[in-house]
């Protein structure tokens, strides 16, 4: 589950404002992608969800609820 977590995170940081942050997220992001299958499919399933949230005409305030995290 941490791996989700991680996932999600990676997800927020690829919308920040800094381009060398925002850069170093979506690189991330495609290593995992490009380590396996399974998180081929777990990437392209995630990234797809918030696309589709974003494109919404009329955004909710919960458009990136799930890229929260609680900070132990």
């Amino acid at each position: 589950q941490w791996h989700e977590k991680l996932l999600n995170l990676s997800f927020a940081f690829s919308a920040y404002e800094e381009p060398t942050i925002r850069n170093a997220a979506i690189k991330a992001i495609w290593q995992l992608a490009d380590s396996n299958s399974h998180w081929e499919k777990v990437v392209e399933d995630r990234a797809v969800r918030f696309m589709k949230r974003i494109l919404q005409r009329e955004p909710t305030g919960e458009i990136f609820s799930d890229l929260y995290i609680k900070l132990p």
